[in-house]
């Protein structure tokens, strides 16, 4: 599988050649947050396009990062079917795609408004934090117990351990 990196502006003129060349099938459409400290910061957007032909069956990769709040250009000109995974990867990650008039009412996830969209590394998982971690006790220790010494073993508790994701201040 061919993969191919591109800028937010060639977006379409590069789909558009694939198209051309072959890769006449959409397979998906999927974002990724992608706060991981490389710049710009945003979404990684990915394509996989999928050449149907007899003999030439492939998959071809197209990559793009588009910055936090930029909009990338929709691909339903080329593939009308694009329009419903576009939607899909706005409700699941926040990508904003084409003029912003197409009606924004979530399809898949119903959130609270202003809330980070449920893929978002901005989103804490209440389960993360209502949830008793794994190890976070000693063996035979028990629930609401503070962090002071034990007084039946005589010895402190071990730092308390904070589930992956979740920031210190938000754990119990």
């Amino acid at each position: 599988m061919a993969v191919e990196r591109v800028s937010p502006q060639q977006w379409v003129d590069v789909m558009s050649a694939r198209y051309d060349d072959g890769f006449t099938v959409l397979e998906t459409l999927a974002a990724v947050d992608a706060h991981d400290g490389a710049e710009p910061v945003g979404l990684d957007v990915v394509a996989i396009l999928f050449d149907p032909r007899p003999g030439a069956i492939r998959r071809h990769q197209v990559w793009t990062r588009v910055p936090d709040e930029d909009r990338l250009e929709s691909l339903a000109s080329i593939w009308p079917g694009a329009r419903w995974l576009e939607r899909a990867a706005a409700d699941l990650s926040g990508l904003l795609v084409g003029s912003g008039l197409v009606d924004r009412e979530p399809l898949l996830v119903q959130g609270t408004p202003g809330e980070a969209p449920p893929l978002s590394k901005k989103r804490f998982l209440p389960a993360r934090i209502a949830t008793p971690w794994p190890g976070s006790l000693e063996p035979g220790e028990r629930r609401n117990v503070g962090s002071g010494p034990d007084p039946s073993s005589g010895r402190r508790n071990r730092r308390r351990l904070v589930p992956p994701g979740v920031p210190p201040e938000q754990h119990r």
